[in-house]
């Protein structure tokens, strides 16, 4: 453990490094935030590009149950995503 002559440059040195553990606790965050919310763009994408290919193939009266599901997923996924 270093040994500081003055106790004003112990203040200092301990309060930039807290000051720097909370900027990277934050930065974590934000981080698991962004992976949160590029994950529920991807699966919203991936669920709108299905339900277009299900119309062009069957129609949109066969798929529309399908993309109630959905739409139901989504709403759930933004839900869950704000809860965090």
């Amino acid at each position: 453990m270093l040994r500081f002559r003055s106790r004003k440059i112990y203040d200092i040195i301990t309060g930039h490094i807290e000051k720097a553990e909370q900027t990277l606790d934050k930065a974590v965050e934000e981080t698991k935030e962004f992976g949160n919310d590029t994950a529920r763009a991807v699966k919203k994408a991936g669920r709108d590009i299905e339900d277009k290919a299900c119309e062009m193939v069957n129609g949109k009266l066969d798929c529309a149950t399908k993309k109630i599901e959905h739409a139901a997923e989504n709403a759930a996924d933004k839900a869950k995503d704000l809860a965090d």
